[in-house]
């Protein structure tokens, strides 16, 4: 149990550390494509800074909800981070590369813990964009959660259990045998989902301020100072870990540093994928997202499908 924990904290702390990167990462290839200089790849270490030495302003009409979800959100989404298991701790100490704690239901319902803490507050500070922004939040929440589980239940069949790091064996056992068309249609509708979660385009923008189409920055709106680098640091954590799990339940990566750089350049891939995506569609209207969500639905029914019929 020791060397879970110790295994578990290491996760964790890559997480925390790693994030702000690749959300940097993301921004400035987005930048690049729009033809803006844009921030640098560590402008989002230096935001946390300045936030966490700013004051915070805090409306007199909120409760002890709005203070605490910050600190809920980030608690829950860095137990996540310790639950799952990462190529490069695997490769750093290999003889704890097996010992993470993986689960994956309880990795997916610790993201909707924090999903509904933050959600709980947008509605605590009593604001119109807060209530508004938390109502889409779980309104997008409902519809993918679905799709997620379904997506999931192919590939705890095919390991025959919940553990993230037996899932990843078995994947790397089987090699690109892996490849069949359950699978396949499971991670297409896990791309799909990833997107919807981590709250980019086309389901929501996150560098957007307008009022009427804001999601999650409606939910963060009264926020500031630490409070919000808090919120910040682990909504960057949730998108980290989702890409994470994406890329390890599909891809083959064994053990070792050849295999731990594989996984960083095709996260760094990703993140182009994702500035490809912003920087040459729209944001859809609230009321298109459930298409994406039931096509995101069906692509996990016909996964199932295919994997008995296969």
């Amino acid at each position: 149990m020791t060397m879970e924990l110790w295994t578990g904290a290491l996760q964790a702390v890559l997480a925390l550390v790693a994030a702000p990167l690749l959300q940097g990462w993301i921004k400035w290839l987005k930048a690049q494509m729009q033809g803006r200089h844009g921030p640098s790849i560590w402008q989002p270490y230096r935001d946390l800074f300045k936030y966490s030495r700013k004051g915070e302003v805090i409306s007199g009409h909120t409760s002890w909800i709005f203070r605490a979800a910050p600190v809920g959100l980030l608690t829950t989404t860095v137990v996540a981070a310790m639950l799952l298991p990462s190529p490069l701790v695997a490769a750093a100490l290999p003889a704890m590369s097996g010992a993470a704690i993986g689960e994956l239901l309880l990795f997916v319902y610790l993201l909707a813990m924090g999903r509904f803490c933050l959600a709980l507050a947008g509605l605590d500070a009593g604001s119109s964009f807060g209530g508004m922004g938390s109502s889409r939040e779980m309104y997008v929440a409902a519809l993918a959660e679905p799709a997620l589980i379904l997506a999931a239940l192919v590939l705890m069949i095919d390991a025959g259990t919940t553990n993230l790091t037996a899932i990843g064996e078995t994947v790397r056992q089987a090699g690109w045998d892996w490849w069949s068309a359950s699978h396949l249609l499971a991670f297409l509708a896990l791309a799909v989902l990833v997107v919807a979660e981590t709250g980019r385009v086309p389901v929501d923008n996150p560098d957007t301020h307008l009022e009427l189409t804001m999601i999650h920055e409606g939910m963060i709106l009264e926020y500031s100072g630490p409070s919000l680098a808090l919120i910040q640091l682990a909504v960057w954590m949730k998108q980290w870990l989702l890409l994470n799990v994406w890329l390890q339940v599909m891809v083959p990566f064994g053990q070792g540093w050849m295999f731990a750089g594989l996984f960083c350049l095709l996260l760094a891939l990703v993140g182009v994928g994702l500035a490809l995506v912003e920087s040459f569609f729209a944001k859809v209207r609230i009321f298109r997202v459930p298409r994406m969500m039931g096509a995101s639905l069906m692509l996990g029914v016909l996964a199932l499908l295919a994997r008995f019929v296969q």
